[in-house]
């Protein structure tokens, strides 16, 4: 039933809630307006009668007296329908206690939400399957519609003279079931005192253009294609200098094994996933994916720029691709027969808002195999229908128009509504993901990258030292040494939290012969990595004359208000202000001030889209620097090098930070902006001694 109130459009449903003195049978949100729903549902061959109506109201009345400021619908679902009294009843009450739902208006909700194909679609398909036998067989009016374990299923019946004797299954999809899974279901059927395994199974007609062998050759050359876009990575979203980048190297000799959290940020929680035969998770500790997955088949994961999240997916589809490559890394995957079908968001294009069955249908002419794609659409429809297809959503967040983004998760919903035994594994960042959180809740376990902890960070030190120096003891060693060096100090630990900022160290070593010792040196290094090396398939290189001096400006003006997040009006206002005072160093800026803070966000990571906030009644999404110490570090720099709002000639290094020398937030700004003054900090270092 969870299905019908999707298609309804309601959100997050629960299902056999405990209440006191009571339960209900479903409760949902509605995606879209304040009102939220509490159904209670009869699968029995009598029609209900008025009793059971009252009873129900009488629930619907407490919930309604709970919070009247939320709009509270019930609904009565009776599949067998109501007796007269009853809907008698409910036109005397007014008509509006409750809506009653009897089997044919379900399965038209289920038709109008696109859950389900029509009858008449239903009908065609199992004709096409009577005309394949010897013998002229007649359809029957009345249908069934059945829910298994691969969906909802119709059952159209035929007759010879005028004695049933055929039956067809179609799938919600529109296909016709193969045999092999078909048997399944008759048995099912048999069990519950069904008639289907007394009739004659009509099967798929054949498809005589497409042989067994065909197929063959379809999955290994999407198998071969899988290897080539994930076998291999070049250090894709980390950084890397010219020489590093070039190189391909083999997922496993660089992949390190993520851990997961259970994400509760957006009112979720693994545990409101549909699969509800699996454990609560009530702990909020690391776990390994491989335990996680194990747990839930239908993963939302989550994680901030440079977290790991494509890499992990092509771990994923490279492990179940090719089984031999599973054992190759630790990670505890379950053993599982998977197909795995990789979505790329920011390439879908104008794909974005079509169904997922068209999606995975355009796989064949990116893998360039289209004279297979006829065989491929084949695969993928027996991995889907067999609960042997693992769907892996790369960069939710990536689909940049938001109402696209809705779109694509409102079809990605019907189709994990039309295919239940279907696995995913959803990626994107947390901004990107609040707008359509709450739409896969009832979908998916929500859960966050954990941030690396100590021996993450020698596992990745020593696997990219491995890869990028060398192979020897003394280079072991060495990377021992490096990744001791950043635990040991709680600040550069912070840096190296995850993939992308671990790296960006890495290579600050890497160029400099040395990890800076100085933090001044160190996070400038660390910026200039991200300025020029990270993400560089996606965007131009930013200019550092042109990027430094404008962060700095904002990164200083949101020191002084004592704020971490910005919204974009504001982000824009202060860059415009920017290059109007400063205009002997930004008078040439190559980017407009959207194009600047989209290629800051999206090429470097050091400003990131971290929400939405409510500005003089209109929302706009909200900004921050990807970690603190870069926001601290670039105000020290604007100090130093004159870059804030309302600069004065007179001013020195002591007016602009005496004011802020008590200040607990500028802590770590002083002793940087004094650093990196040179000479010029000697007033300052006599005032501060004077206020000993």
């Amino acid at each position: 039933m969870s299905d019908l109130f999707l298609a309804l459009g309601y959100d997050q449903v629960r299902l056999n809630i405990h209440k006191t003195e009571r339960e209900v049978d479903i409760e949902a949100v509605h995606r879209t307006e304040s009102r939220h729903v509490i159904a209670e549902c009869k699968a029995t061959k009598a029609k209900t009668g008025g009793d059971a109506i009252n009873k129900f109201v009488g629930t619907l009345d407490a919930e309604k007296r709970k919070d009247p400021t939320i709009q509270t619908i019930g609904y009565f679902i009776s599949l067998a329908g109501f007796k007269e009294t009853a809907i008698e009843q409910e036109k005397d009450a007014g008509g509006n206690r409750v809506i009653l739902l009897d089997g044919t208006r379900v399965i038209g909700e289920l038709i109008k939400g696109h859950i389900i194909v029509s009858l008449e679609k239903a009908m065609e398909r199992a004709g096409r399957c009577a005309a394949e036998q010897p013998v002229d067989l007649v359809p029957e009016a009345a249908c069934e519609l059945i829910a298994q374990d691969m969906g909802w299923i119709w059952v159209v019946y035929f007759t010879q003279n005028k004695q049933r004797t055929h039956f067809a299954l179609i799938h919600a999809d529109g296909e016709a079931i193969a045999p092999a899974l078909a048997t399944n279901i008759i048995q099912s059927d048999k069990s519950v005192g069904g008639i289907s395994h007394s009739l004659t199974y009509l099967p798929p007609p054949a498809a005589p253009s497409i042989s067994e062998n065909q197929i063959r050759q379809a999955k290994t050359k999407y198998l071969d294609y899988l290897a080539g876009e994930c076998g291999e990575i070049t250090l894709e979203g980390l950084p890397a200098d010219q020489e590093v980048g070039s190189r391909r190297l083999n997922l496993e000799n660089i992949f390190v094994p993520l851990y997961l959290e259970p994400s509760s940020e957006y009112g979720l929680d693994p545990s409101l996933s549909l699969e509800e035969d699996k454990p609560k998770a009530e702990q909020k500790e690391r776990q390994p994916v491989g335990t996680v997955l194990s747990e839930y088949s239908r993963l939302a994961i989550l994680a901030a720029p440079g977290g790991g999240k494509t890499t992990l997916l092509k771990r994923l589809a490279i492990a179940y691709a090719f089984p031999d490559r599973r054992r190759l890394i630790d990670d505890n995957l379950p053993d599982r027969s998977w197909l795995p079908l990789f979505i790329r968001c920011r390439q879908l294009g104008d794909l974005v808002k079509s169904p997922i069955s068209e999606i995975l249908r355009a796989i064949p002419q990116r893998a360039e195999m289209n004279d297979l794609a006829e065989a491929f659409v084949q695969i993928v429809n027996r991995a889907l229908r067999s609960g042997d297809a693992l769907i892996l959503v790369d960069g939710l967040d990536e689909i940049s128009d938001e109402g696209a983004r809705v779109s694509f998760i409102n079809q990605l919903r019907t189709f994990l509504a039309t295919y239940p035994t279907a696995s995913i594994v959803v990626t994107s960042r947390e901004a990107g993901f609040r707008i359509v959180g709450g739409a896969l809740s009832a979908h998916c376990g929500h859960y966050k990258v954990a941030d690396f902890n100590e021996a993450d960070i020698t596992r990745l030190t020593l696997a990219w030292h491995k890869e990028v120096v060398g192979d020897s003891a003394e280079v072991r060693s060495e990377a021992e040494k490096l990744a001791k060096t950043i635990c040991d100090s709680d600040r550069v630990r912070q840096l190296a939290k995850n993939p992308l900022l671990l790296t960006t160290l890495l290579l600050v070593k890497r160029w400099v012969g040395q990890l800076p010792t100085r933090r001044s040196v160190l996070y400038g290094k660390a910026i200039e990595v991200l300025l020029i090396t990270w993400n560089v398939e996606g965007y131009e290189l930013i200019d550092q004359e042109e990027a430094i001096p404008q962060l700095a400006f904002v990164a200083f003006t949101m020191m002084k208000e004592g704020v971490q997040r910005i919204s974009s009006r504001r982000l824009e206002d202060l860059l415009i202000s920017a290059r109007k005072q400063m205009p002997e160093v930004l008078g040439y800026a190559k980017l407009s001030v959207p194009e600047f803070i989209q290629c800051v966000e999206r090429r470097s990571s050091l400003m990131i889209l971290s929400g939405h906030e409510i500005e003089q009644g209109t929302l706009y999404p909200t900004y921050e620097f990807r970690h603190l110490t870069f926001q601290e570090y670039l105000a020290a720099r604007a100090v130093v090098d004159g870059y804030y709002l309302n600069r004065n000639d007179n001013d020195t290094l002591l007016t602009i930070l005496e004011p802020h020398l008590d200040d607990e937030h500028w802590k770590e700004v002083v002793p940087l902006a004094a650093v990196l003054a040179g000479r010029k900090v000697q007033p300052l270092i006599q005032h501060l001694i004077d206020l000993c």
